[in-house]
């Protein structure tokens, strides 16, 4: 009888593997030892951050917790409560942006591009928040969100 396509192609991956085994514990001993190498090119590469966008959805995030608060917020509520409950604190860097930290792109850059206006500790939505976002589009995915 002709052999069939799977036994002209070889063994199969289980049996090569057993076959391997086999080898060690006969020939090969405690000095074997078995190496993986990925010879794909950039097979687990992950992409560099945008550092735009992690900055817009930072901004996002804020603008959506001052909404939710009556579109007023403490700073130290921001910074002591809010952040650490999405994981971040107020030293930490993000993804794509250097080494500005946290606290400074919410007090200092997102208030000096007009995101936010400080006042008396508390952040409020500056000028550029109600212009350059869709409140529609965001209250939709909150409510996405909110299931």
């Amino acid at each position: 009888a002709a052999p069939d396509a799977s036994q002209a192609a070889g063994p199969s991956q289980a049996e090569a593997t057993q076959e391997a085994t086999q080898e060690r514990a006969v020939g090969g001993g405690a000095a074997s030892k078995l190496l993986l190498v990925n010879v794909l090119p950039r097979a687990v590469a992950p992409e560099p951050a945008d550092g735009r966008l992690v900055f817009y959805a930072l901004v996002e995030t804020v603008l959506n917790l001052l909404s939710d608060h009556g579109g007023r917020l403490p700073e130290s509520e921001l910074t002591e409560t809010w952040l650490p409950k999405l994981g971040l604190k107020e030293k930490d860097t993000l993804p794509g942006l250097g080494t500005a930290k946290v606290c400074d792109l919410i007090s200092k850059r997102m208030v000096t591009e007009g995101f936010l206006v400080k006042t008396q500790g508390a952040y409020a939505q500056g000028p550029r928040a109600v212009l350059s976002r869709s409140s529609e589009a965001a209250n939709t995915f909150r409510g996405e969100l909110e299931g």
